[in-house]
């Protein structure tokens, strides 16, 4: 039995005309691969919520096994 994952990927939409789509990734650029990624209420399932920038960094809040909600961090100035 195939096993069912929930990922996110990214798309750019024109901001002239926001129904169409410029761009999208290839691949994922979220997947569930923690053990609380992977095993909940509804395992394999990461999507994305929001991105905030704040104090010079990103923050990316995503949804996780449908009954929780994790961030990742990223800091473009940290080498």
């Amino acid at each position: 039995m195939a096993v069912f994952t929930y990922s996110a990927r990214q798309a750019l939409f024109d901001s002239a005309a926001p129904y169409r789509l410029k761009a999208r990734t290839a691949s994922y650029f979220i997947i569930p691969d923690k053990d609380y990624e992977k095993v909940g209420k509804v395992n394999n399932v990461c999507f994305e919520e929001g991105l905030v920038y704040f104090k010079e960094k990103w923050f990316l809040y995503y949804g996780i096994d449908d009954s929780k909600i994790a961030v990742a961090v990223f800091d473009p100035f940290q080498s």
